[in-house]
């Protein structure tokens, strides 16, 4: 997949690539091209895994409010009805191959209108999108 086969779409971020893109790490270059000048969405579960994330490590006030600012930049996508629903279906399927937040995020993707593509540098979403036409942008880093 390029940037360009996204055309004008918004994008949901995992939290890996969301924490590369935001921190300047990792594989953070590569995946630039594909969300510069694009409306990011996150998934609550992103959202929930940032926050722990941080406590975890023991972030201070000052990283603390970086991380809602930049939060806050996103569009997220709540747990409604319908990620409920597209999340049993992926839970049916994936139960034993797939982390469940993955499984969230993915639901949150499918569940809009049009589907929105993930960015992910996780492979678990590249078996969710051979089923469910889930649109992936997943850099392979040799």
């Amino acid at each position: 997949m390029t940037p360009a086969d996204l055309g004008d779409s918004p994008i949901l971020l995992d939290t890996d690539v969301f924490s590369f893109v935001v921190w300047s790490r990792g594989p953070a270059a590569m995946y630039e091209p594909f969300v510069v000048n694009r409306l990011w969405v996150l998934s609550f579960a992103t959202v929930a895994e940032l926050r722990y994330g941080a406590i975890k490590a023991g972030w201070g006030p000052t990283r603390l409010r970086e991380l809602d600012r930049r939060i806050r930049l996103c569009v997220v996508v709540p747990g409604t009805d319908a990620v409920a629903t597209r999340w049993a279906e992926l839970n049916a399927k994936f139960k034993d191959q797939v982390g469940m937040n993955d499984l969230w995020i993915a639901a949150c993707a499918l569940s809009q209108n049009p589907v929105l593509p993930v960015a992910s540098h996780d492979h678990a979403f590249e078996m969710i999108a051979a089923e469910f036409n889930l649109p992936v942008v997943r850099i392979n880093a040799a």
